[in-house]
C-alpha cells in the first residue's frame, strides 16, 4: 500500500508520525526506558520495605491487637543465672536459680528460700545515681554517673520474721541477692520499710 493511498483512507496524518513508524526503535531509548523502569521498581521497593518496617516497629511498641497480654518490658527482660541468698543454721548461703532479671521474680525467690510468707510484699525498687542529663536544642545526652544507690522498699511484715531468723543476717542476704544480680556496683544500698 502506497503513503498517498494510506493517508487517504485514515485521513490526514502527520508524515512525521509515520515516518517514526517505518523506523526501528533506538537501542539507547530502550536502554533509558527500561533503566527508568527499574529504577521507579527499586524505589517502590524501598517506600513498601519501610512501610512494613514501620509497621511491625509500631506493632512491638503497642501490641494493639489484644492476642497477647505480654507488655514490650516482659518481652525485653533477659533471663540469667541469679544468686539468691538465704539463711540457713551456717549463716548466709546462696543458690542459683535460672530466672528474670526481674527485682519483683528475684524477690519471690528470696522468700522462697527464707521461709517468707506472701504477707511480705517488694513495694518498690530504683536506682539513683549521679549522672547527668544535658539538653540543647540539636540534640539530648545522658552522662553516666559514677556513684549508684538502691533503694528497696519492702512491706512492714518483713520484721515479724526477725523473731525467727536473724535480723541481721535475713536483712544482708536481701541485700546480697538484690545487689549482685545486675551489673552495676552499688554504693549504697537503703532498704525502706513501709
Amino acid at each position: 500500500m502506497k503513503k498517498e493511498l494510506f493517508f487517504d483512507i485514515i485521513g490526514d496524518l502527520d508524515e512525521n508520525i509515520v515516518k517514526s513508524a517505518e523506523d526501528p526503535p533506538d537501542k539507547n531509548s530502550l536502554i533509558k526506558w527500561l533503566v527508568s523502569g527499574l529504577v521507579a521498581v527499586a524505589c517502590i521497593g524501598v517506600v513498601v520495605g519501610i512501610g512494613f518496617w514501620y509497621n511491625k516497629s509500631q506493632n512491638l511498641i503497642t501490641n494493639d491487637t489484644g492476642e497477647n497480654d505480654e507488655s514490650e518490658a516482659d518481652i525485653a527482660i533477659e533471663y540469667s543465672d541469679v544468686n539468691i541468698y538465704y539463711v540457713n543454721n551456717n549463716g548466709i548461703q546462696s543458690i542459683s536459680v535460672y530466672t528474670a532479671c526481674d527485682p519483683k521474680d528475684i524477690f519471690e525467690y528470696w522468700k522462697s528460700y527464707n521461709g517468707i510468707d506472701d504477707d511480705v510484699q517488694l513495694i518498690k525498687t530504683s536506682i539513683e545515681d549521679n549522672g547527668v542529663e544535658i539538653v540543647d536544642s540539636f540534640s539530648a545526652q545522658y552522662i553516666v554517673g559514677d556513684k549508684f544507690i538502691l533503694n528497696v522498699t519492702v512491706s512492714k511484715d518483713l520484721e515479724k520474721y526477725y523473731e525467727t531468723i536473724p535480723e541481721e543476717q535475713l536483712l544482708k542476704s536481701l541485700e546480697l541477692t538484690l545487689t549482685s544480680y545486675q551489673q552495676i556496683e552499688f554504693d549504697e544500698y537503703n532498704l525502706i520499710l513501709e
